[in-house]
């Protein structure tokens, strides 16, 4: 990430995120966007997921609490979620 945009894995998982990215203006598009996104329901499927770092953990996690369904989540991933929840 950081070559991409400059940016840590830490700045791009914060909140802040997109308003340090992006133009002011699409800011509120965007998050129009997703919200409409996420209430038509998103659902990620993790049944060939069997390795993954502490950033897609926290990013899993961030996209639970969002509302979209993870499927096929192993136990040991439920138990990583749950853990950087804390």
């Amino acid at each position: 990430m950081l070559d991409y945009t400059g940016l840590t894995m830490e700045e791009v998982i914060s909140p802040e995120y997109r308003e340090r990215v992006y133009h002011p203006e699409d800011v509120a598009r965007l998050s129009e966007e997703r919200q409409t996104a996420l209430a038509r329901g998103i659902v990620l499927d993790l049944k060939d997921v069997s390795l993954v770092s502490r950033e897609v953990m926290g990013f899993l996690a961030g996209c639970e609490a969002d509302g979209v369904k993870l499927e096929n989540c192993t136990p040991y991933l439920r138990e990583w979620m749950d853990r950087e929840k804390d």
